[in-house]
């Protein structure tokens, strides 16, 4: 699978144009542990770790957990491809039980129906692989 890097004339334009610096860096390995996936998506969407990790249930938050939940879930995070993340290990990341773990990828999963949380995804995910072969998780 070849890797397509993404450069700052590719994010012109969108939200993320300003984060370009940072999100080169993170966004240069295909491989990420979980912790590193969901540091890397609430800089995306400009949510604090803290505040993601933490018990508010604000909007905002519980759409970055989702997100992430749904990535974390779906993408293997492995570097030889096989596994799948537990919902046990994803609930580690945002201190969490499995099962809050199980509704939020579900949740994730509806909310796709909704182009605006669905065009949200797929750019996160372009964004963090940088690879329209992953896209096919929107489908």
């Amino acid at each position: 699978m070849e890797r397509i890097l993404l450069t700052k004339e590719d994010l012109k334009g969108t939200i993320y144009e300003s984060h370009f610096e940072n999100l080169k860096a993170l966004t240069q390995k295909k491989v990420f542990n979980l912790e590193q996936l969901a540091k890397t998506i609430c800089l995306i969407l400009e949510v604090d770790f803290k505040d993601f990790i933490g018990k508010s249930r604000k909007r905002e938050l519980v759409n970055a957990r989702s997100i992430f939940s749904y990535i974390a879930r779906n993408i293997d995070t492995y570097e030889n491809g096989m596994f799948k993340n537990s919902f046990r290990e994803i609930g580690e990341v945002m201190n969490r039980d499995h099962s809050t773990i199980v509704h939020l990828v579900s949740r994730a999963e509806h909310e796709k129906i909704y182009p605006d949380f669905r065009n949200e995804l797929k750019e996160i995910i372009n964004t963090v692989y940088g690879n329209e072969d992953e896209l096919k998780l929107i489908a």
